[in-house]
């Protein structure tokens, strides 16, 4: 027989092995690569588990680096070529995944045994059934909540309160007879007997008490000012804070100036101008403090001087729950934790709940502002895609630089080198958005292979004003560029109110050529034709990559590395700049992969071009000719 403390000992040592498999399942691992190192942040597995610090125990570390096989076993689409971090560095951070004295302090003096078996049968599940399995029954919400038999007492549970009270039931659910009594959270726990309801519901029957526990509707609050806690806060209870937008004040700030010239012309049109309202999450408050650079005892209020000067943006509507669309925002969150300094922005359109990924406590860099659909610009009409909201992400924030990525992406090593090179190439002289040369050139040449896409293609006679090749809309941007943006967007809501721009009548002449209202249906195709009109002829390097040409970097390869050739603008390929995966559609797999790019780091080589990577711009240039290559490296 074991000694309860060896029974203990046993279990700590068990529970700290399986925080290691969830920790690389869920993708619940937090880190940061930078440089040759990899600092490691973990997540919280459980609300059981009130803090996390880190833990000693020769014993208990031998015992998790002896999981590592286990962790490492996962079926990865990757086989990374490791140059990062050593093998001794990345053993060394996995032994600190487990918080052990943690663990083993709850399982000492909190821990029941059906909470142990709970984490057990998790652990199980994750193997058995797999991580989308877990993942939605984590995400449900049971209607009702068992809480106590005849004689015992119901605790409190948060999720249950509703209307500042809980809905307690007293009797027999399988003859669905009961008394239900409405507790304020001061009264719990609530006795479960017949002297506290009253009377017996069900006489002669064994009684039990239940919770009504139906999921509440998310309650918003939008005020002026952030509070400083959430305390007292009912549990679906959101507060966003008013970010300002339109003001007559004349500013003194160059970038807030463009930015009042740049939004304009929403302002002057009160049709238009509601739909210029957004507002910052408090949740997020931390993060946003951080990048505003606000101290800690901030009055809770955005104001114009809220500027940021480097970020990601990405933009959502959607489902909070399942494996899709927040599941891929989610990826994307955890790349920029995991491989970029500067925060990440979610700009959440017509949407009220939010993914329980999207945890302001474990994501610091992590900042997500609210605004009302790209309807409430038009009168409350529809017919606009969706995807014009990006134009809104952007020239709605006050970043200084700003990296536009879908949510079906990742960012991964280098990434942060688009800033540095967005900021020396996107300026007063040049004040237009760049995007990323496109894999399908969408030209037409009479007998010539169309890079397989023939029926998007059409020909662009010589006689016609020179442009760039069609190019993926994931604009990088300054300031500098906010009114080209917001025009682009105004001459797809309004061509008209865009005609008559002066600023636009200035550069396309007094009478410009009106957006077709039924053509141009996608915000890649207007964006690319703005820039064909204003002869903004530059462009980056493909820096947003597909799946495999990101595996084949990984790895290393050249053979089959995609080379995306054109008979007039890359007649020898486009080189790559691989710090981007696009299309990560496949949310399980992308988990998997980040979990091993985290562990393992990235190649040197993110830089390729006629067969060959390198490992920085220089390098590259140095060695081949790409007189016929007219992109932008990075």
């Amino acid at each position: 027989m074991f000694t309860p403390q060896q029974f203990k000992a046993g279990i700590a040592t068990l529970l700290a092995i399986s925080l290691v498999v969830i920790s690389a399942i869920i993708g619940s691992t937090l880190c940061r690569v930078k440089e040759t190192h990899i600092n490691l942040h973990h997540e919280q597995i459980s609300s059981i588990i009130s803090e996390l610090q880190h833990g000693d125990g020769e014993e208990t570390v031998i015992k998790v680096q002896g999981a590592r096989g286990v962790v490492m076993s996962d079926a990865s689409p990757v086989a990374v070529v490791k140059t990062a971090a050593s093998a001794k560095e990345v053993d060394t951070h996995l032994a600190r995944m487990p918080h052990h004295s943690v663990v083993g302090d709850f399982l000492s003096n909190v821990a029941t045994p059906e909470q142990v078996s709970l984490l057990s049968r998790l652990v199980d599940h994750l193997q058995t059934s797999g991580m989308p399995f877990v993942k939605g029954l984590l995400d449900a919400h049971p209607e009702i909540v068992d809480c106590a038999q005849e004689h015992g007492f119901c605790a409190a549970q948060p999720k249950c309160l509703k209307n500042g009270k809980y809905q307690v039931h007293f009797g027999n659910p399988d003859k669905e007879v009961s008394i239900m009594h409405e507790a304020t959270p001061d009264k719990m726990p609530y006795s479960c007997n017949v002297p506290t309801f009253g009377r017996d519901p069900v006489p002669g029957d064994m009684k039990r008490c239940w919770m009504d526990c139906a999921k509440a509707a998310l309650e918003v609050n939008r005020v002026e000012a952030c509070p400083k806690d959430r305390a007292g806060m009912a549990t679906h209870e959101h507060v966003w804070a008013l970010i300002p937008s339109c003001s007559s004040e004349q500013f003194k700030r160059p970038e807030e100036k463009i930015y009042q010239e740049a939004i304009s012309g929403f302002c002057s049109d009160e049709k238009t101008k509601i739909g210029m309202k957004s507002w910052l999450d408090c949740n997020f408050r931390p993060a946003y403090i951080n990048a505003v650079k606000e101290s800690q005892n901030w009055n809770g209020k955005p104001s114009h001087d809220h500027w940021i000067d480097r970020a990601w943006v990405t933009f959502f509507k959607g489902s909070a729950t399942g494996m899709k669309h927040s599941f891929m925002v989610t990826n994307l969150i955890r790349s920029v934790e995991f491989f970029s300094k500067y925060p990440i922005i979610v700009v959440v359109f017509d949407t009220n709940e939010i993914s329980k990924d999207w945890d302001h406590r474990l994501y610091k860099s992590l900042i997500v502002i609210h605004a009302d659909g790209l309807e409430s610009m038009l009168g409350g009409r529809g017919g606009i895609s969706f995807n014009f909201n990006k134009f809104r992400a952007m020239f709605q924030l006050r970043v200084r630089t700003g990296v536009q990525v879908d949510a079906d992406m990742v960012v991964g090593a280098n990434c942060d080198r688009l800033f540095d090179a967005t900021e020396k190439h996107v300026t007063s002289d040049y004040p237009y958005p760049i995007m990323p040369v496109h894999w399908m050139s969408r030209h037409k040449e009479e007998g010539k292979y169309i890079d397989g896409f023939a029926v998007y293609a059409a020909p662009y006679p010589d006689s016609f004003p020179p442009r760039i090749r069609w190019a993926h809309c994931h604009p990088t941007w300054t300031y500098h560029a906010l009114p080209f943006i917001a025009d682009a967007l105004l001459a797809k809501i309004d061509s008209y109110q865009w005609q008559r721009a002066p600023r636009v009548m200035a550069k396309l002449g007094a009478t410009p050529a009106l957006t077709p209202p039924f053509y141009l249906a996608e915000d890649e195709d207007l964006l690319n034709i703005m820039l064909w009109r204003y002869q903004a002829l530059k462009q980056w390097c493909k820096w947003d990559v597909e799946p495999d040409i990101f595996d084949r970097y990984l790895k290393q390869e050249t053979n089959g590395q995609e080379t995306m050739i054109d008979t007039k603008w890359y007649p020898e390929g486009v080189p790559l700049v691989i710090v981007t995966m696009h299309n990560t559609k496949h949310t399980v797999v992308i988990d998997k992969m980040l979990g091993r790019l985290a562990r393992e780091g990235f190649p040197d080589g993110y830089l390729f071009f006629k067969g060959k990577y390198y490992a920085n711009p220089e390098a590259m240039q140095a060695a081949v000719d790409m007189s016929k290559a007219p992109c932008l490296l990075i």
